[in-house]
């Protein structure tokens, strides 16, 4: 920062307790940060106010577990046959899907998630005004501002929000803890914080790492009463849930599961983490169980991932980084241009990996200034990520901790600055930090943003209970994704209201057509995949060609070609996107000979 900027400074309150960490008064310069964060916030929330939140893959999950509890029938994926007991996602976001769904007196995911719209617009101006706060802290106010709006313009930042997903519900809660944290010895402080820290775990499993660093801030500052008492306060969520999944997994419902692979380690939905995270890749179980020589491997080599995963999740993800540079070179001809356009690209990793790092560098300062919940709390919560077998997904794990990493970038780099100018290179320290890392991270942040709003809100259609249609516009509903509904419509006309239905993605199947629907099963043995789909009496298989994570196209596709005899296509949908010559498919198949018997089955 500046000399200038110092001199503007509002005065500095010490506390002497906290590390010596400035505390600011607020300034008509404040009340413009904070306006320009809130327009911001609504700005970018304006093109996509109409219709429900997005309800793909995990949000499905968590809207029919709530629906469960708003019905009074417990704690149930109620897309299975047998409506089993869950024992993964944490009840929190299901407990606020519920009540909204008694508020609204319906049900309907449509209605219901169109009035959740609103209630995620407020969860990011919330997010933003937080990380300002946060921000603030350390420094003035054109500066939090500025560092306010790169993490708000960051995709995840607007992508996250448009999806009924924990991600920015968590952001808030963990913010919201460590700015309370700041003044321990405030009147209902120990209250409120355990309201928060429960809060976090009983929202996302990820919440362990804020009740450990809870427990571990009071250890390190020697207050070894006050530890003993965060600690006996901070186990209490965590005996409550693993107590009752614990009771769910060793009761005798849960061995009674309703088709063969109900309870497999690979359905992600129906077993706990701790079992699903026991295989090599969950999407790819063929690969076997991990030992402890996998998981020694996890522990050393995931952490790689760590630095571009951060400079991802407060960025975008690294096909944006390419995309203008492709495009560009797309452009012109050169004599080397296949090879320039092969190489060149790659180059975008050095900006990324230095961000990255400038971050993860910045939580030794933010340690060093006192900040000990902030940086404890991002060590530890990174390391759980490590541990997790989804490095391709590091960067959504990663960004609730993004308004933290946008703070420790630039306590970073005002350190690099500082001791540049004891030497008199503060100048040269500047334009190296901004060439090779901020100016292209805004660059790619703004062009991300440009090309999201112009291009990649899509029109989606959903219809109501009622039979109504209602238009939605949301990130990246791609021509797979379109297909796929094209191909549940079908089925939901076509079929009888008992049967059941296998997808890559049942809960999402389930909100739209109101059939049973499974997973399909993943077992590389072709053979043994139509046994176990016949087995669980499944009625219609959808495939797909999503891109992630490929299971149609891996698994029940091939095994469906191999076996023409005894299931029959009679739906195809192919949607294109703009700008795309290939089209995307989606297909329904039914059972040729519903009488045949399985076979091969133990």
């Amino acid at each position: 920062m500046s000399d200038a900027g110092r001199e503007t400074q509002p005065p500095i309150i010490k506390q002497p307790d906290q590390g010596n960490v400035p505390v600011t008064r607020h300034s008509r310069a404040d009340f413009v940060a904070v306006l320009l964060c809130v327009l911001v916030a609504v700005g970018l929330w304006a093109p996509r106010l109409r219709g429900p939140l997005d309800l793909r893959w995990d949000a499905s999950v968590y809207y029919i577990l709530g629906t469960s509890l708003a019905q009074g029938s417990g704690y149930r994926l109620l897309n299975e046959p047998g409506q089993i007991e869950a024992v993964q996602y944490p009840p929190l976001l299901p407990a606020m899907i519920a009540i909204s769904q008694k508020v609204m007196g319906t049900s309907d995911p449509v209605v219901v998630a169109t009035g959740m719209r609103k209630l995620y617009l407020m969860f990011s101006v919330l997010h933003a005004l937080l990380t300002y706060r946060l921000i603030r802290r350390y420094f003035n106010p054109m500066m939090a501002g500025l560092g306010t709006v790169a993490m708000q313009i960051a995709f995840f930042s607007y992508y996250l929000s448009d999806v009924l997903y924990t991600e920015i519900p968590f952001a808030i809660l963990t913010l919201s803890l460590l700015l309370w944290s700041r003044r321990p010895a405030r009147p209902g402080y120990l209250p409120v914080a355990t309201l928060l820290v429960w809060s976090t775990y009983l929202l996302r499993t990820a919440g362990l790492a804020v009740l450990v660093a809870w427990v571990a801030e009071s250890f390190l500052r020697r207050q070894y009463k006050q530890a003993l008492v965060r600690l006996s306060l901070a186990v209490l969520p965590v005996l409550a849930w693993n107590g009752y999944v614990y009771s769910v997994v060793h009761s005798e419902s849960y061995k009674q599961v309703a088709y063969a692979y109900q309870r497999a380690d690979y359905q992600y939905s129906n077993v706990t983490y701790a079992q699903n995270v026991t295989l090599v890749d969950p999407f790819k179980p063929e690969l076997g169980h991990i030992g402890s020589g996998t998981m020694l491997t996890r522990a050393l080599t995931h952490p790689l991932y760590v630095p571009e995963s951060v400079g991802m999740a407060i960025t975008a993800h690294d096909g944006f980084w390419k995309w203008p540079i492709i495009d560009v070179l797309g452009r012109l001809h050169f004599s080397h241009g296949k090879r320039i356009q092969q190489y060149l690209p790659e180059l975008i990793w050095v900006p990324i990996i230095a961000l990255g790092l400038l971050a993860l560098a910045g939580i030794v300062v933010l340690f060093r200034r006192g900040d000990w919940l902030a940086a404890l709390y991002v060590f530890l919560a990174t390391g759980m990520v490590c541990l997790t077998p989804w490095p391709e997904q590091f960067q959504r794990y990663l960004f609730p901790m993004a308004s933290i990493f946008v703070l420790t970038t630039m306590l970073m780099a005002r350190s690099i600055i500082d001791f540049a100018r004891q030497r008199d290179h503060h100048v040269y320290a500047c334009v190296a930090l901004a060439v090779v890392i901020f100016v292209p991270a805004m660059f790619v942040s703004s062009f991300t943003v440009y090309r999201t709003m112009a291009s990649g809100l899509n029109t989606v259609y959903f219809t109501d209970n009622a039979g109504k249609k209602v238009e939605s516009r949301q990130v990246y509903y791609t021509a797979p994704w379109t297909a796929l509904d094209d191909a549940l419509d079908y089925v939901s006309q076509h079929a009888s209201r008992d049967a059941i239905v296998s997808s890559t993605t049942p809960h999402g199947a389930f909100l739209r057509t109101g059939l049973k629907c499974i997973l399909h099963p993943l077992e590389a043995d072709r053979d043994r995949e139509i046994d176990l789909l016949e087995a669980a009496s499944v009625s219609y298989v959808i495939t797909d060609e999503l891109k992630y994570p490929g299971i149609s196209q891996r698994y029940v596709a091939p095994a469906l070609e191999k076996h023409p005899d005894r299931w029959t296509m009679v739906f195809e949908s192919r949607r294109t996107d703009r700008g795309s010559k290939t089209p995307s498919k989606a297909r329904v198949f039914i059972r040729t000979n519903p009488t045949t018997q399985p076979v091969g089955l133990p």
